[in-house]
């Protein structure tokens, strides 16, 4: 049996407009969550980040908590404000997964638990698991490229696991497939069908050079935008047809949720560690130690005051600040600011400098806070 794990990640900027929200929503928020409500043996998970879901209709939040009453969401908690959880303190990434957490228990899962976390970006770094596990996290999703990289030494049907999960620090990574979900994200698929015989005959030649029978699995994870905005013609030409091959070989595969996934397949403690990344790094990235290119590259200036700015602003917070800090500290350094950038797309990078410059005003008098002005003025001046 392969069992397939489907998550969508659904996130959107404080700072986005309305009207481009409700054109996502439009195209591809509502028509996914209606498919799943139409047909019955679709299911997905679902990680969906509170920058994003306080901008959706309440009847929208209504359907998702229908669903995951029915079992056909499964809800994976993240980082309220899609903060990069390797770049920030420690108390920073536990009171963005509190935050995230607490709005599921409003809307969502009211008392119950949610097992696993899926960080912005699949950003990781070797201090993230430890942290999952003392606030009670079993497992988390990571991308498999640093993985593979690190086993790049061994034949390549060993370098990622499919029938059995890593463990750092007793917490469980779920590797997504790299290959497999970039093809789904770049569209390099004729239909939803062929991609699934394809997948199927690709865990076959896997299984036939391990010389093994055994069940595994594969982790699909993907931005929910993917499917319908970016996209346009997806649903129809990728999700239906995909979800509905995987129930017609349902004695070969199942979709299932990430925490059947994670208690399914054994656990094993890897020699090494698995060195930072995310899904968007590269192995050139990695030989080059640059984890994380796209926010803290070091030939970026942009990048190099970004994290600077970032790095005093939390050096700096106040023990007990006024609600209107409090606030900016939790929405301001979301992680498409320095991403923008890195994409040339400076007026959508200034759309946090009107935050940035308001939490300069509203922290106390004192050498660091001149030091984030000046840093303010020269970024705000690239960004022009």
């Amino acid at each position: 049996m392969i069992y397939i794990g489907f998550l969508l990640h659904a996130y959107q900027p404080p700072t986005q407009s309305d009207k481009v929200v409700r054109q996502i929503f439009k195209e591809s928020y509502d028509p996914v969550i209606r498919s799943l409500e139409e047909n019955k043996n679709f299911s997905i998970s679902l990680d969906i980040a509170k920058s994003l879901a306080e901008q959706l209709p309440m009847s929208f939040r209504e359907r998702i908590r229908e669903l995951y009453e029915e079992k056909k969401i499964e809800l994976v908690n993240t980082a309220a404000y899609h903060y990069l959880l390797p770049l920030v303190p420690e108390h920073i990434v536990l009171k963005q997964l509190r935050l995230n957490i607490e709005y599921f228990q409003k809307h969502f899962i009211s008392d119950e638990k949610c097992p696993g976390i899926f960080p912005p970006e699949l950003a990781f770094s070797p201090a993230l698991p430890a942290l999952f596990k003392k606030v009670g996290y079993s497992w988390f999703v990571a991308d498999d490229g640093p993985f593979v990289y690190q086993h790049s030494n061994l034949p390549q049907h060993e370098q990622a696991p499919q029938n059995w999960i890593p463990s750092y620090n007793k917490c469980g990574a779920l590797l997504r497939s790299n290959y497999w979900s970039e093809k789904i994200a770049h569209k390099k698929y004729n239909s939803g069908k062929e991609f699934f015989m394809e997948l199927v005959i690709g865990q076959a030649q896997w299984q036939k050079e391990l010389r093994t029978t055994r069940d595994s699995y594969i982790i699909l994870a993907i931005d929910f935008e993917t499917i319908g905005h970016h996209h346009k013609n997806a649903i129809s030409e990728f999700l239906i047809p995909f979800f509905s091959e995987t129930f017609e070989h349902s004695s070969l595969t199942k979709i299932v949720p990430l925490e059947f996934i994670f208690h399914k397949f054994s656990k094993t403690d890897p020699e090494d560690q698995m060195p930072a990344g995310s899904w968007s790094t590269s192995k050139d990235d990695l030989k080059n130690n640059i984890p994380f290119p796209l926010w803290k590259h070091p030939d970026n200036y942009f990048h190099r005051l970004w994290n600077e700015f970032m790095d005093i602003a939390f050096a700096v917070m106040p023990d007990s600040p006024s609600v209107a800090l409090r606030s900016l500290y939790d929405k301001a350094f979301y992680s498409c600011t320095p991403w923008q950038h890195a994409h040339g797309n400076k007026e959508i990078a200034a759309w946090c400098m009107p935050m940035f410059k308001r939490l300069t005003k509203l922290l106390p008098k004192r050498p660091e806070t001149q030091k984030l002005i000046k840093i303010y003025e020269e970024m705000n001046a690239m960004l022009r």
